[in-house]
């Protein structure tokens, strides 16, 4: 769970007791500082807002170096409002954005920047759960912008229609998310989502490095559709569930993808057609040439060969696979 965002981050007491307003209490009894505490509060209050603030703009200007910008988007929506936001600092504001994302090395550092740090659930010297642990420096070490892990947030956020959302209205949604281009209809959390396109991104590399099945005259193009940056059709990449899903839509296979020993089964016409064009460049896909139903999946060595003059003729007709 979150810890309430006005209790953290909030700094240990070899921090506190070097500030101004305790430096007569470093010997004094327990009962002395509690009495001093409770006579002005708001002393306190003061200085710890203005230590969260601190941390908050160094933060804020060490993205803005990274991303050599000289202004922040400060727009920051819960429940697509800002009536609980608006109140809190811009700086504050563009750090609980779910696209404002740290890493502890810079981009470009060999073996990647590992995983994405939302504020305020890090520091850089914690050993267990950020949520209930305080540092004792704010930001002590230099913290970098996550450029890949960004790249891909952005990007989801924007075709999901929620580019302003906080990060910790996704985190405590759980369980609530289905990437559209993957056919086996599992849930994830948002951070296994943005692992799951990180992933997907890097690990493509085609499929032609096996052979197909059967030879085709005119070749089948395979394209990665998890590239968030290469998405044909503007297709959903990411449903955010209400509820989990029912599967009752007749299962169709792609021909293209068994052909080279994938097997990728879709619920329903409009999922597969929207795969046959994400991942091949096909528009307007065949049935019987370019997906089929589920029950024709184990039997395609025996149609096979059809399916390959098929293919061949039809492209003899109307040209080379675009």
């Amino acid at each position: 769970m979150f810890t309430p965002l006005n209790k953290y981050p909030f700094p240990t007491a070899p921090t506190i007791i070097n500030w101004e307003c305790f430096e007569d209490l470093l010997d004094a009894s327990p009962l002395s500082v509690k009495n001093t505490i409770q006579g002005n509060p708001g002393h306190l209050v003061d200085h710890l807002n203005r230590w969260r603030e601190s941390g908050e703009e160094q933060l804020v200007r060490w993205w803005r170096i990274d991303a050599g910008v000289s202004g922040i988007e400060s727009v920051v929506k819960i429940h697509e409002s800002i009536r609980s936001t608006c109140l809190i600092s811009p700086d504050a504001r563009f750090l609980l954005r779910a696209d404002t994302i740290f890493s502890e090395v810079p981009s470009g550092t060999p073996g990647g920047q590992g995983d994405p740090l939302y504020y305020p659930s890090f520091t850089p010297d914690l050993i267990d759960c950020p949520c209930h642990s305080a540092p004792r420096v704010v930001n002590a070490k230099r913290m970098y912008r996550h450029v890949e892990a960004e790249t891909v947030v952005k990007s989801l956020l924007v075709n999901m229609g929620i580019p302003n959302i906080a990060y910790l209205e996704l985190r405590v949604a759980g369980s609530a998310f289905m990437c559209e281009q993957c056919d086996d209809l599992k849930i994830r959390m948002w951070d296994e989502m943005v692992d799951h396109y990180r992933h997907e991104s890097k690990s493509w590399s085609g499929v032609l490095i096996r052979r197909p099945e059967f030879e085709v005259k005119h070749p089948i193009k395979f394209f990665n559709p998890h590239n968030v940056l290469r998405n044909l059709r503007q297709n959903l990449l990411v449903r955010r569930m209400e509820e989990f899903p029912v599967d009752l839509d007749p299962r169709m296979f792609c021909v293209l993808c068994r052909n080279y020993r994938r097997s990728r089964v879709f619920s329903g016409e409009e999922h597969v057609l929207g795969h046959i064009e994400s991942m091949h460049g096909v528009k307007n896909g065949i049935q019987g040439l370019h997906y089929a139903s589920y029950s024709k999946l184990v039997r395609f060595d025996s149609w096979g060969k059809k399916w390959k003059r098929r293919w061949d003729k039809h492209h003899n007709i109307v040209g080379e696979v675009p």
